[in-house]
């Protein structure tokens, strides 16, 4: 990917399967149809001691480099699902960045923040071991009508909330498995019981956005397609005032009657 300068004007430039894309936070925001208004990350102060107090376990310091142990049950939860969606990660699931607290304490403390702003520009960023937001990508692909029809759907083999990841949480009173490291990368596969009723879940609720996610896409599509338009027309206003300009220079229109 490409990407047009300055960053205020920032655009993703890229072509998949031949078929060029290009796209900048808005017409993305658009796309994903999630929060695009709001504060980012970088204005957050987390300074509430009461958002605060029903973030961290008492106690425990509240700062950035904790351990996902330090967090309380809810927040505990919201930090692996921003880190599996939002602002994924490559490593240790336990270990609590900067910006996935400023993340958990903006949903506890109800904070509007542009969302869709922040999964672009992590999207800008250079990955060497993953590519992050696979979820999203898929909605820009099918918005610019790249065929994907041929492609193979791989369901994950894991699910992110079955019970052995919650006790690896910390978030049950039973004893740790043994053998389980608590901050591997992803959840282990569980049993049939565990997982079929929620991958079947998963399954159908992903059938039924499908039709609504092309309908959305070419929508979008053909709302880009009308924007670019709408520019071209613009630069050809502009180009003929500047000739009928120069035309007037040179030859001056006649002097009224008197």
């Amino acid at each position: 990917m490409t990407f047009s300068t300055p960053p205020s004007l920032r655009a993703i430039d890229t072509s998949v399967k031949n078929i060029p894309i290009k796209f900048n936070p808005t017409i993305f925001r658009n796309m994903l149809i999630i929060p695009s208004i709001g504060t980012s990350l970088s204005h957050i102060t987390m300074d509430n001691p009461g958002v605060i107090e029903n973030i961290i376990i008492r106690g425990r310091k509240f700062k950035p480099g904790m351990s996902a142990n330090s967090l309380q049950p809810l927040p505990r939860i919201i930090a692996r699902i921003f880190s599996y969606n939002i602002i994924p990660k490559t490593g240790s699931y336990t270990y609590i960045s900067n910006d996935l607290l400023k993340c958990v304490y903006a949903v506890m403390a109800g904070l509007d923040v542009n969302w869709a702003r922040i999964v672009y520009d992590n999207l800008c960023k250079p990955c060497t071991t993953h590519l992050p937001h696979g979820n999203f990508l898929t909605r820009v692909f099918t918005a610019f009508n790249v065929p994907l029809n041929t492609e193979v759907e791989k369901l994950p083999l894991a699910v992110i909330f079955d019970k052995k990841a919650i006790k690896r949480m910390g978030l049950t009173s039973e004893e740790p498995i043994l053998g389980e490291e608590e901050d591997e990368h992803i959840a282990d596969p569980t049993s049939e019981d565990d997982t079929v009723d929620y991958a079947d879940l998963i399954h159908q609720v992903q059938n039924l956005s499908t039709t609504q996610d092309r309908l959305v896409a070419s929508h979008y599509v053909m709302q880009h397609q009308l924007s670019n338009i709408r520019e071209n027309q613009s630069e050809m206003m502009r180009y003929q005032a500047e000739m009928m300009h120069r035309f007037n220079q040179q030859f001056p229109p006649p002097p009224p009657p008197q």
